[in-house]
């Protein structure tokens, strides 16, 4: 069996706090139903790189929204009026720059009316240090409808959103937040509550989708299982700097490196075609119920071996299983 150590965490702390500071990386994407349950991952620092030492780990996507009855989908065009939003938002042992208000709580959204309660980071150090009022834009974005990420903790969704998975190539999705920090929850009980145990400032609401068929929407995400998962969720996909995302049998140091349909795991086993000299592989998923489960993989000698150690698969995922040569 696998030596599953799990390191998506990373990809939460960057997709979360570069909407604070430097580039827009990928987000959470939703995807199939799921029961309400809440995420923790676990990372050092919200400016962490995400060049993680993965082994078997397992995946399920995340970034934007994406079709739910919940209202949170959806990728109409922005309506929104970004207005006088500042240059810059962030704070440090002088005080802040920008126009912060009273400090608040981003899981209760405790503001005065017309402004939200965002995450808001040191000037500095670029990692969230506080929690500020700002006031909420012109006509913002809905649940469900495109957005953009500002500068600070700013963006042009609505009070209790969150501006997710904005990238050079879309714009991002409101999706909600969670609420009740103590027992963080969703709404909307088929979202799933994504929380960084590091810095637990803010939780985003995702939805699950399937591993096997990739029920993922945007073309850089991917069906993933972060750590702490109660489920299977839309993940952005991060290869290295000018990389593409990695293909059946290339090369990974981390789950993200990999693209569609794919997990970074252990070689040996992944797969006879893999580079003798990586440590980790991208091999695809496989069904386990499949009559003949072994045809499913491309790899010499590779069969469908189950993902999860027994008693340990999230409800309705027993029949995950990766490709990779019998050991």
């Amino acid at each position: 069996m696998f030596n599953r150590v799990r390191h998506l965490a990373p990809a939460l702390a960057l997709a979360l706090a570069t909407a604070c500071f430097g580039p827009k990386l990928p987000a959470t994407s939703a995807g199939s139903s799921s029961s309400a349950t809440t995420t923790t991952t676990s990372t050092a620092s919200m400016a962490t790189s995400t060049a993680s030492t993965a082994t078997p780990e397992p995946t399920s996507s995340s970034s934007s929204m994406t079709t739910s009855s919940s209202g949170t989908t959806g990728s109409s065009s922005t309506t929104s009026d970004t207005g006088d939003v500042p240059e810059l938002v962030c704070c440090d042992k002088d005080g802040c720059i920008g126009p912060v208000g009273e400090d608040c709580t981003v899981w209760e959204q405790d503001c005065p009316e017309g402004q939200k309660c965002v995450p808001v980071p040191d000037c500095d150090l670029g990692w969230w240090t506080a929690e500020k009022c700002i006031p909420i834009v012109e006509n913002p974005a809905q649940l469900g409808e495109d957005c953009i990420t500002l500068s600070g903790g700013v963006d042009n969704c609505i009070k209790g959103a969150y501006c997710w998975h904005a990238t050079d190539k879309h714009p991002g999705t409101c999706i909600p937040l969670c609420h009740d920090q103590n027992s963080p929850v969703c709404d909307d009980p088929e979202l799933q509550c994504v929380v960084d145990s590091g810095d637990s400032t803010l939780g985003v609401c995702l939805a699950a989708c399937d591993p096997l068929i990739d029920s993922c929407p945007q073309s850089d995400e991917k069906c993933a299982y972060p750590s702490s998962a109660a489920n299977f969720i839309c993940w952005p996909i991060i290869p290295p700097e000018g990389e593409e995302p990695g293909t059946v049998h290339s090369s990974c140091d981390y789950d993200e490196a990999c693209g569609k349909g794919l997990v970074c795991i252990n070689n040996p086993p992944a797969a006879e075609e893999c580079d003798p000299n990586a440590s980790r592989c991208c091999e695809p998923y496989c069904d386990l119920t499949d009559p003949d489960p072994g045809t499913q993989c491309p790899g010499v000698g590779q069969k469908c071996i189950p993902y999860f150690n027994d008693g340990e698969a999230p409800p309705g995922q027993e029949n995950v299983g990766v490709c990779a040569v019998p050991f």
